[in-house]
């Protein structure tokens, strides 16, 4: 593929992604952080990959757009997924940090792969080094 069509093919993703109300990003945003743990629960590390860069995307989208659509990710927050729950905690540190500290904190008494990751994601965000471009 040509960097002319790649580039073509991430700009209309982001006019797609712009396009699409708040509500609609977040029910994509918590689709994509189910298929996310799913994928790490079967050690599926490249659906796994495909599935953070689409929340990432979708985050993206989200920030762009200000605080009130940033803030309807909190509700995420307490979802019944860990995938879900684990990815809104690392973006709302951006923003509600007194909110997803206590969440990835939680995540980290669990056992396996989502623990490690929450317990990740909280040393990069107290190093300084958590950053979503």
């Amino acid at each position: 593929m040509t960097l002319a069509k790649a580039v073509g093919r991430a700009g209309s993703r982001d006019v797609r992604l712009r396009n699409l109300s708040a509500t609609k990003l977040v029910t994509a945003y918590a689709e994509a952080g189910t298929r996310y743990g799913s994928a790490l629960k079967s050690y599926n590390f490249k659906e796994a990959n495909r599935q953070a860069e689409r929340i990432s995307e979708l985050y993206l989208a989200l920030r762009e757009r200000g605080a009130e659509d940033r803030h309807a990710l909190l509700p995420l927050l307490n979802h019944i997924q860990f995938g879900v729950r684990l990815w809104a905690a690392a973006h709302a540190l951006e923003f509600a940090p007194e909110l997803a500290e206590p969440v990835l904190d939680k995540l980290m008494s669990t056992q396996g792969l989502p623990s490690q990751i929450a317990a990740a994601t909280l040393r990069e965000w107290h190093s300084g080094d958590l950053h979503f471009a």
